[in-house]
């Protein structure tokens, strides 16, 4: 269990979780860790401090006009970003990388002067409807096509020549079972099975339940016993953090591909499928433009790169072109 403590624009402690309260900090029910969140005067997360016994971390961000991240510092890492004038990343320090795009706003390349399993040189491509098709990182290549209502249907990766892929079938939006495909013939892989949020994955090796935190975040799954198969963790962007900063020894037994907020992950590109869009959490920016174009009378909504405002301990964007309230997203209140 944890302690959420909130306030209110007028920066007054508030004991009761509010449409217009921002999350101040969190603590941990044994007290072992506490995180701190600090705004600017635009509701933007400016500092995040996490404390405990032993250490105390802290996150800095700075912002320019257009709510772009122009410098972060987080932990050991500190990296600053340069933009044009239609707010499109152009470099980042972290990893000395150049970005560059086509004419419609797409990003087509991400160029990295220091060679590390990290900072792969990429190439990216886009079908006739401006929908990602082709990812080329690392030696490997990934496909993707898409059915009518614009969702992913279908993922080829190719590696030394070898390619393999994954059908998936869809209950609304969200994804409800995938299949092999081999030489036009589909082999049931696993069901997704959901409520409000996912409940449990069952493929021929049994079920295995979905542990989620307050953001929507996979954080777990287990067997039925409560024995632990998979453990995740992430960065506030959605990253995922490093296996040692999970339970120590834990290897994670079952093939998942939700993560952060729920979402499908592809862990071979680095992105986070939002349906109309994909999403760069290393970045925590889109790689395309957002077709909708924001409220006037919300000048955070108008920049058409930024993921969920700036502001993702408050909202998730599962259809990736507005940022929604968790609680509402997920039909708690």
């Amino acid at each position: 269990e944890a302690e959420y403590i909130y306030r209110d624009n007028l920066d007054t402690t508030d004991p009761n979780y509010k449409k217009s309260s921002q999350l101040y900090q969190t603590k941990l029910a044994d007290g072992q860790l506490m995180t701190t969140y600090l705004r600017d005067g635009f509701g933007r997360l400016s500092t995040l401090t996490q404390s405990g016994p032993a250490f105390t971390e802290t996150y800095e961000y700075g912002h320019d006009d257009n709510d772009n991240i122009i410098s972060r510092s987080e932990g050991t890492t500190n990296g600053e970003f340069t933009y044009d004038a239609l707010n499109r990343i152009l470099t980042s320090t972290e990893g000395s990388e150049i970005y560059t795009y086509d004419a419609k706003g797409n990003r087509l390349t991400l160029q990295s002067s220091i060679q590390s399993p990290h900072t792969d040189n990429v190439e990216y491509t886009y079908d006739d409807a401006e929908q990602l098709s082709t990812v080329q990182r690392g030696g490997a290549e990934v496909t993707y096509r898409y059915n009518g209502d614009g969702l992913m249907t279908e993922r080829t990766e190719t590696v030394s020549g070898v390619a393999s892929t994954t059908r998936y079938y869809y209950d609304g939006m969200n994804i409800v079972a995938e299949g092999t495909v081999h030489a036009g013939q589909v082999t049931f892989k696993a069901r997704y099975v959901r409520g409000a949020q996912l409940i449990y994955r069952e493929d021929a090796e049994g079920k295995a339940y979905y542990l989620q935190n307050g953001h929507g975040d996979i954080t777990a799954l287990r067997q039925a016993d409560g024995t632990l198969l998979s453990e995740y963790a992430y960065d506030i962007w959605g990253s995922p953090l490093p296996e040692s900063d999970q339970e120590a020894g834990t290897e994670n037994q079952v093939e998942n591909p939700f993560r952060y907020s729920g979402e499908y992950w592809d862990e071979s590109t680095g992105l986070q499928y939002l349906r109309s869009r994909w999403y760069d959490p290393g970045l925590g920016r889109f790689i395309q433009e957002d077709r909708f174009e924001g409220y006037m009378n919300r000048p955070s909504s108008l920049n058409p790169y930024v993921y969920v405002e700036n502001n993702p301990l408050r909202y998730i964007d599962p259809k990736g072109y507005a940022p929604e309230w968790i609680e509402e997203a997920w039909g708690w209140i």
